[in-house]
């Protein structure tokens, strides 16, 4: 694989100096009393989450990671690793971005940790709509819609 520059949504961002993958389950895996173990998976397919970091960037590619962070607000956008590998959909982690101050010979500098995390698969919204809609008033099918988009958040 060729190393690229990571994208994220619409903004490319700068070379990372550090990036890594990890492969996970989502869901829970629990040992049972006689020992034997319990999983409950959300999906069964494996999911990544990235780690880029940068060190010693400068102002302006320190807006670039938060422009690109910050679009990540309530929604998924697409990122293409800096391995050259295709695009995921993602989602931002229960952790902030983490930017800390460097002095540098050129003044100062900041270093970077974002993570990301590849979605799960969306809920088909149209065939919860309709299910609901026969079976159910219209001012409830709404209140529940809307928890459904914030279940589809943590996911």
């Amino acid at each position: 694989m060729a190393y690229t520059q990571p994208v994220l949504g619409s903004t490319t961002l700068p070379h990372p100096s550090d990036y890594s993958e990890r492969r996970a389950f989502r869901g829970a895996m629990a040992e049972m009393a006689d020992g034997s173990v319990y999983f409950d998976v959300v999906n069964t397919n494996v999911k990544r989450q990235y780690t880029l970091t940068w060190k010693v960037v400068s102002d302006a590619s320190k807006v670039l990671i938060e422009t690109a962070y910050d679009a990540l607000k309530v929604t998924s956008l697409s990122f293409t690793p800096p391995t050259g590998a295709s695009a995921a959909t993602v989602t931002r982690t229960d952790k902030e971005i983490e930017f800390t101050v460097v002095r540098a010979a050129a003044g100062l500098r900041w270093n970077a940790v974002m993570e990301l995390r590849e979605a799960t698969n969306r809920f088909k919204k149209t065939l919860h709509e309709v299910a609901l809609r026969a079976a159910l008033p219209p001012e409830l099918i709404e209140e529940i819609i809307t928890l459904l988009k914030k279940i589809e958040e943590y996911l």
